[in-house]
């Protein structure tokens, strides 16, 4: 499933126009790798539901009754919140190398006040990454707006560290706002099974 995604936001990742409200217009055939030069993440049909199976049986050993299977994402979003990103990173000056996604469960209440939509529902949310200079690995970030109209990426630990998280200088960069279907019928000949 992420791995789908994944394949999607490379096809969908452009140089042009990153103004959100332009998504209609933005072209995306210039990025869209021809039948000759497919992308590196795609997986063969078969292998993705190898990767299913054994999901599948994974979950039934555990007996767990309402793991989540997939989840939709829906395209014009996607496209949107991808544009959004890379205006954002560019402004500062920075590159994303991937993104991240986090299994994260829905709180009662956001520390905003805001009532979540699905209440204890397992989802996931994702963020972009880049290296930082002296630290290992690709960390999530967020934009910090300067006092001198510059934009800086800063990693998303020494925001919550520095209790700057509901600054409004700071551009959080994490999305959420997925769907879960519910699972598919067992063996459903339309769909992996």
């Amino acid at each position: 499933m992420l791995l789908l995604f994944l394949a999607i936001a490379c096809m969908v990742s452009c140089e042009q126009d990153n103004d959100p409200q332009n998504i209609e217009e933005v072209n995306l055939t210039a990025t869209l790798p021809s039948s000759s030069n497919t992308p590196k993440v795609l997986l063969s049909i078969d292998d993705a539901k190898a990767m299913m199976d054994t999901y599948n049986d994974d979950i039934s050993r555990s007996n767990i009754e309402d793991a989540p299977h997939f989840v939709d994402f829906d395209y014009k979003d996607l496209k949107e919140y991808l544009l959004f990103i890379e205006s954002q990173s560019k402004e500062a000056n920075v590159e994303i190398e991937a993104l991240r996604f986090y299994f994260a469960q829905y709180p009662s209440q956001y520390p905003s006040g805001k009532t979540p939509k699905d209440v204890n529902k397992k989802s996931l949310f994702y963020n972009p990454v880049t290296a930082f200079p002296g630290l290992i690995g690709n960390m999530s970030y967020a934009i910090q707006k300067n006092v001198d109209g510059t934009s800086e990426a800063v990693t998303v630990g020494s925001i919550l560290d520095m209790g700057k998280s509901n600054d409004t200088d700071v551009q959080s960069l994490a999305g959420d706002d997925l769907e879960w279907p519910p699972p598919p019928y067992p063996n459903d000949p339309n769909d992996y099974h």
